[in-house]
């Protein structure tokens, strides 16, 4: 009888902890949640006539940190976020992706956003892209 209850109760331990571990939310609550995304835009020119081909080629590497800028005065879309690479914009976080962020901004919440990879720039593809890792950090 001992027996049958220690299987019974390590069985128990054993699907417990693999159940914790499928829903790792309720096992470290406060972890930041990290995403990939495309910028969008980035065949457009600045206000300034900078082509943001120009910037993303001269400037802009894998590992670059870049600064997220929520624009409530956008006139095409209210909850925009602009991203940039020094004073440079490189275009706007896509429509899916820029709402939680903008809010996420608004509220002070610490969000880092990280080239993760360059697109294009080769005779197959001329236009460049930019592939970038968003992470949000808990309050």
């Amino acid at each position: 009888m001992s027996t049958f209850i220690f299987i019974l109760f390590t069985l128990l331990i054993f699907f417990g902890v693999v159940a914790a571990i499928k829903n790792r939310s309720h096992v470290v609550p406060n972890e930041a949640k990290s995403y990939s995304t495309t910028v969008a835009g980035v065949t457009k020119k600045n206000s300034d006539g900078k082509s943001r081909q120009q910037i993303i080629k001269d400037l802009v590497y894998p590992g670059m940190s870049l600064r997220l800028e929520a624009e409530p005065t956008n006139p095409y879309d209210p909850k925009a976020v602009a991203i940039y690479a020094a004073d440079d914009q490189l275009g706007y976080l896509p429509r899916g992706y820029h709402t939680d962020t903008f809010n996420a901004l608004k509220e002070g919440r610490q969000i880092t956003a990280t080239v993760e990879e360059i697109t294009g720039g080769t005779s197959d593809k001329r236009n460049r892209g930019v592939v970038i890792t968003l992470t949000k950090y808990p309050n």
